[in-house]
This record gives structure tokens, C-alpha cells and sequence, in this order.
């Protein structure tokens, strides 16, 4: 989709499909739209739980490549939440900040605890490579995510089982 030029701008776990070959699809393509020569579109809007910081509280944000990466991100583990034990440390962390953006008073990303509990390094230690590669898409600052790309080599990806 981002190298045909458009994004999906409402990426969430409703919008993630696993096809009966493990392919993964999205749907409901009613807010993507076209990428101009800035690298954005136009914002129609996003499901505030899976938004990206840039675009909180959503009323001014611009659609892109970087918020897209954000929104899959925030899906993938809102996605996992219910295969932790409810007692687990991991669950305790991520309920009480998932999501937990903060902004300045100009509405610029200040600070997301999410991302700090990604990048803590201690988190879901079970399953591997996967909290570096949330925490490649979870990056508060939009230029620090990687790319679709780089995502899809990562070693999560990468690995059979």
C-alpha cells in the first residue's frame, strides 16, 4: 500500500485480517488516501487508541507512512494483551499505559509511556525478537520508525515457528 503511494490511516486489530495461509490483510480502506509530494495525506481520522502520537488528539494530524507504522504497532500489541495471564507483569504494564500518549501544551508528542515500556527492554521476553520490533514501530518521533520495509526483515518476521 505505502509503495502505491496511499495510507491506510486506521489501522487496528478490526482492520487486521490472517488469511488461512498466514498472510496477513488489511480492510476498510474508507480513510486511506493518497500520499502527496510532502509524504503525507489528508487526515479523514483514526481510531484514538491506535493513533499515533504525531496525530493526537487527531484533529490536526496528517495521515503517513510513519503514523501507519505507529497505529500496526500499537495493534500488534493491543493484539497479544489477551495471551498474557492477567496477573503477569506484562499485563499490569501494558493495561495500565496502552494507550498513553502525552503532549506538550502546543499538541506536539512529548512523551508516550508505551513506548518507554516497549523500549524497556524487559518486555515479552518470551516471545522472541518481538519487543524490539514493536519497538522499532513504536518510536514517539516519526522519523525514528522504521519503514514497512525494514519491518518486514526484521528477525520477528523472519523467524519459523
Amino acid at each position: 500500500m505505502h509503495e502505491m503511494g496511499f495510507v491506510h490511516s486506521d489501522i487496528k486489530p478490526e482492520n487486521i485480517v490472517r488469511m488461512e495461509d498466514g498472510t496477513i490483510k488489511l480492510i476498510d480502506f474508507g480513510t486511506a488516501a493518497k500520499i502527496d509530494n510532502t509524504g503525507t495525506a489528508p487526515f479523514l481520522g483514526e481510531t484514538p487508541e491506535y493513533m499515533a502520537p504525531e496525530n493526537f488528539p487527531g484533529d490536526h494530524g496528517k495521515g503517513s507512512k510513519a503514523a501507519d507504522i505507529w497505529s500496526y504497532g500499537a495493534s500488534s500489541l493491543m493484539s497479544i494483551m489477551p495471551t498474557l495471564l492477567p496477573d503477569s507483569p506484562d499485563y499490569k504494564r501494558l493495561k495500565d499505559h496502552f494507550p498513553s500518549v502525552h503532549t506538550t501544551d502546543n499538541g506536539k508528542p512529548m512523551k508516550s509511556e508505551l513506548a518507554d515500556i516497549v523500549s524497556s527492554g524487559d518486555l515479552l521476553q518470551h516471545i522472541p525478537h518481538y519487543a524490539d520490533f514493536l519497538s522499532k514501530m513504536l518510536q514517539v518521533e516519526p522519523e525514528k520508525r522504521s519503514s514497512a520495509d525494514e519491518l518486514l526483515q526484521h528477525p520477528f518476521l523472519q523467524t519459523k515457528g
